[in-house]
């Protein structure tokens, strides 16, 4: 457990002597933190909640073929799978190559927020330790529809369609992110929405049976197969992650004016706060579906609760709710590692660095 902790304490000590250091030290110290957060994540060993069902499939590749879409796992994924076990490596080596995009992918969103460390901060309880480590799939999923975000708010728009398809293609439930590609421009351009529209049509065609499992799996009957006495299936820590979300998505309606000046950054943030109260009102009848796809709506938390702070002028109120923060998610983790239903899987934190 206290590898955790520390791995979190180190960003922790960067926000406090974020003021005292040179920006050639910050950025050192920045990188090497980004280093063994790399390090952390993509050689674990036997941590995370889906370890040995991914483990499982790694070590019985059948023959892979590049034209079939029809298969057990999400299609890159798969492919990814098949040439690290084809060139005899272990499973711990595509985690690590994972990894670094995954870490790539938060630090490109977070340098956009006043304090690098501070949404690090944010981050790792929730994405970092759960989405990072053990969804593997939707982890990959995820940081590669956080990198469409920034294009989103760069306005690159070949860059948006680009990472929102490597996204569907590690994990199809990625699919809605290129619903807000009309929205890219300040005017809403008729002929790209049909053109969107036709490659969401043409994704759904080819993913249409993978589609339809997920669909199965978390709204359709296949929801009540593994449960106990025919009863749903429940997240137990839906209420609390949505939750964060719904607070965050809450403050950004009523400061979003203030959060951000940036008009793709409004248009981005306020469709993930209108998708969080949809979800939120889904997780009465679906939680375990809610809260999936409620992950990859965390990066509001980033840009709220790593901004915030710095709408108050006066350094009192503003390190009070900069600590404050930073602490409130430091018990978080506190509280997941020690009473989390499935935290036993995170638990010991094993690294074959070190075995």
């Amino acid at each position: 457990m206290i590898s955790y902790f520390i791995m979190l304490f180190l960003p922790f000590l960067g926000l406090i002597n974020s003021d005292r250091v040179s920006k050639n030290t910050s950025f050192f110290f920045t990188i090497l933190y980004l280093f063994f957060l790399v390090l952390f994540i993509g050689f674990r060993h036997e941590v995370g909640g889906d370890w040995t069902q991914y483990v499982h499939n790694y070590s019985n590749q059948t023959i892979y073929d590049f034209y079939n879409f029809d298969i057990r796992s999400d299609y890159l994924y798969e492919y990814l799978s098949f040439l690290f076990y084809k060139f005899g490596l272990s499973y711990h080596f595509l985690n690590f190559f994972l990894s670094i995009i995954f870490v790539y992918s938060i630090y490109s969103f977070s340098r956009l927020q006043p304090s690098l460390a501070f949404a690090f901060i944010v981050c790792f309880p929730i994405i970092i330790i759960i989405m990072g480590m053990g969804f593997t799939r939707q982890g990959i999923a995820f940081a590669f529809i956080t990198l469409s975000m920034v294009s989103f708010i760069k306005e690159n728009k070949y860059n948006f369609l680009f990472f929102s398809i490597l996204a569907i293609f590690f994990h199809k439930s990625a699919i809605f992110i290129l619903l807000i590609y009309p929205f890219i421009n300040q005017k809403i351009n008729y002929t790209e929405i049909f053109f969107i529209l036709i490659i969401i049509f043409i994704l759904a065609i080819i993913l249409r049976g993978d589609l339809y499992n997920l669909y199965n799996n978390y709204l359709g009957e296949n929801l009540y197969n593994n449960a106990e006495e025919s009863s749903q299936l429940v997240a137990r820590g839906a209420p609390v992650r949505i939750g964060l979300n719904l607070i965050a998505s809450t403050i950004f309606f009523i400061f979003y004016r203030e959060l951000t000046y940036n008009e793709n950054e409004k248009k981005l943030f306020l469709f993930l706060s209108f998708s969080v109260f949809f979800i939120f009102i889904l997780s009465f009848k679906f939680s375990v579906f809610a809260d999936r796809v409620n992950y990859y709506f965390t990066p509001i938390q980033i840009i709220v609760f790593s901004r915030f702070p710095y709408l108050f002028y006066k350094e009192r109120t503003r390190d009070f709710l900069i600590y404050s923060t930073a602490l409130f998610y430091i018990v978080i983790l506190f509280i997941w590692l020690n009473y989390a239903e499935y935290a036993h899987a995170w638990l010991p934190y094993q690294n074959i660095l070190l075995r």
